[in-house]
């Protein structure tokens, strides 16, 4: 866990200056990891989400992170509709 906080565009911006080295630069993908990490700590999954999105990170790499929360929110999704006939179910089984 980081203890400085960054603002959001620096943390974009060496995200993005970064991304350009991706396969040419030694350890450009664990800087950028760590930043996205940092990201995720201090602004939120959501901020990550969107610059993965938003930027050529989907297609260098990083793409699966979005791709698993996706199917995360897609399995929660049904699970929340299952409950919701179950209890229909139920209730109107009471009746």
């Amino acid at each position: 866990m980081t203890t400085k906080q960054y603002e959001l565009e620096y943390i974009i911006d060496k995200i993005e200056n970064e991304i350009d080295f991706v396969d040419v630069k030694p350890y450009s993908h664990n800087i950028i990891a760590l930043w996205l990490k940092i990201l995720e700590e201090q602004y939120g999954k959501d901020e990550v989400f969107e610059i993965i999105n938003n930027s050529d990170l989907y297609h260098l790499g990083w793409g699966h992170i979005v791709d698993e929360q996706i199917e995360e929110w897609k399995k929660k999704a049904a699970e929340k509709m299952a409950k919701k006939k179950k209890l229909k179910i139920v209730n109107s089984s009471d009746n």
